[in-house]
């Protein structure tokens, strides 16, 4: 499903669960591997984390909350056959009240 958006726009998406995924192949052009990572930021209304545990990437896997969910570190793209290699599961039912 694609969303496309206007800056400041909001809209109910009538989700619960959702994912983002980052997919890539080895780099086999220079020698040098990639490494992509994804994070995610949880933040309070003053736009800062709540308490350090509530930025999730491959170091801390899960939220205090329970709400989102690393899939670890992959650091090579190579751990899928054109997938996803690392993903951030949501669970926006779970979201912590402190989280904006």
């Amino acid at each position: 499903m694609a969303i496309n958006l206007q800056k400041g726009q909001r809209i109910e998406i009538g989700l619960q669960k959702v994912g983002v995924g980052l997919g890539w192949d080895p780099n086999t052009s220079t020698g040098y591997d990639f490494d992509l990572d994804a994070s995610a930021f949880m933040l309070g209304e003053n736009k800062k984390l709540p308490q350090d545990e509530f930025f999730v990437f491959y170091n801390n896997q899960i939220s205090p909350d329970k709400a989102v969910e690393s899939s670890g570190d992959d650091l090579t793209g190579g751990n899928s056959d054109g997938g996803d290699d690392e993903t951030l599961t949501v669970d926006l039912s779970k979201v912590d009240p402190r989280i904006q």
